[in-house]
């Protein structure tokens, strides 16, 4: 007659509710998800760049965020750049002169120059960009331009 170590009709296993498992819990793990920044009235100042590299494209513009009633102590500089929806942002084709609004994770970056002054570099990795109002497109044919017009 075969051996059992448990009684004859009995489960093979017991019923979940008799076995405690737990769940180790990641508190410490998790990273800090970086804040999302809105620059309103921004003035474009350079002509962005739009680059492509393979399947990777790349758009990269400067901004001057000018200080105005809601905020009064801000005069920066931003890069920005967007990698996702890079295309996108090109297209909308902007010009100097331009005022837009961006969304974005702010990364400040600071910079030590040969003279030992230091200076500061943000770059804002855009989320969302809305164009605000466009500066006054000219157009000139080569004939005006060497006319002086």
């Amino acid at each position: 007659m075969p051996r059992h170590e448990q009684e004859p009709g009995q489960p093979l296993f017991p019923p979940a509710s008799q076995e405690t498992y737990e769940q180790p819990m990641l508190t410490g793990l998790e990273t800090e998800q970086p804040e999302e920044v809105t620059l309103d009235n921004c003035l474009v100042t350079a002509r962005p760049t739009y680059t492509k590299h393979g399947k990777t494209h790349l758009w990269k513009c400067s901004l001057a965020a000018e200080p105005d009633i809601f905020h009064p102590d801000r005069n920066e500089l931003v890069e920005i750049h967007k990698t996702t929806c890079a295309e996108a942002a090109h297209k909308k084709r902007l010009r100097p002169g331009d005022r837009v609004s961006v969304k974005g994770v702010l990364q400040q970056e600071e910079l030590e120059l040969t003279n030992g002054e230091k200076k500061t570099v943000n770059y804002l990795v855009v989320s969302d960009l809305h164009i605000l109002s466009r500066a006054q497109r000219v157009q000139m044919t080569i004939y005006e331009k060497r006319q002086g017009r």
